[in-house]
């Protein structure tokens, strides 16, 4: 029995359809450090331990604390940017992580902002999801959290922490769209500015992938443009 050679062109748009399903099926986080595992200053690890939290700041500007308050550090969370009033990160602090160790809290001595520029393509839809829980005993008034995407509103959340013990995580999803550039992800406490806000953990950032109809569809394509290729190719050989 003799063995049969795949047309050339049958093999390409075959493995052009399997390198499409491929990237459909497995999209990587856009989002740095979206857990809020890495903070650090300079080099050192300034992340809190188990049962300890800490307010990171920047060192610019008034945070709002006094001289002996133990819980601020200057440094960074890996990915973000944030304003003059800090981020406060908890390891096991009045709850638990949805993911890792550490999540966030945005409402330090002030309502407080956290921010990351993710690069895009332009009209690609991704999915952005990612994880809250109001603070434990605390009334809607205090726990709520604004989301923006590219400087435009997504959502409002306002939950309440009122007979809860620790942290009660919900996850939230939205569509968003790409603009071939970098474009800001941000989250804002708002409400009461009492030193009481909403968790925030687990921010993923993923591409939609395409449907199986439009992926079969590509690669159909893809192997035509290369048999049309190869005939001309022959017909000018035989010419």
């Amino acid at each position: 029995m003799s063995a049969k050679t795949m047309n050339p062109a049958v093999a390409a748009g075959a493995l052009a359809l399997a390198a499409m399903l491929g990237s459909a099926g497995a999209s990587a986080n856009l989002i740095v450090n979206g857990s809020f595992e890495d903070v650090k200053n300079g080099l050192t690890d300034i992340a809190p331990a188990s049962g300890e939290w800490i307010t990171v700041y920047n060192g610019i500007g008034a945070l709002g604390y006094s001289a002996a308050d133990n819980n601020r550090r200057v440094g960074s969370i890996a990915g973000w940017t944030f304003g003059s009033y800090g981020v406060e990160v908890r390891n096991d602090v009045v709850g638990e992580a949805h993911d890792g160790n550490n999540f966030i809290e945005l409402d330090t001595t002030r309502n407080a902002w956290i921010s990351q520029r993710v690069n895009t393509i332009k009209d690609q839809e991704y999915e952005l999801t990612f994880y809250a829980s109001p603070r434990e005993g605390v009334a809607p008034a205090s726990n709520q959290l604004k989301v923006f995407w590219n400087g435009a509103l997504l959502d409002t959340l306002k939950k309440t922490g009122v007979g809860n013990t620790g942290n009660v995580w919900d996850e939230y999803s939205f569509t968003v769209t790409g603009t071939g550039a970098k474009v800001p992800l941000r989250f804002a406490a708002v409400g009461t500015s009492d030193r009481f806000g909403m968790g925030l953990d687990n921010v993923s950032l993923t591409a939609v992938p395409l449907p199986p109809a439009a992926i079969l569809f590509g690669g159909a394509l893809f192997g035509l443009a290369v048999v049309g290729r190869r005939r001309r190719a022959d017909g000018a050989q035989v010419a």
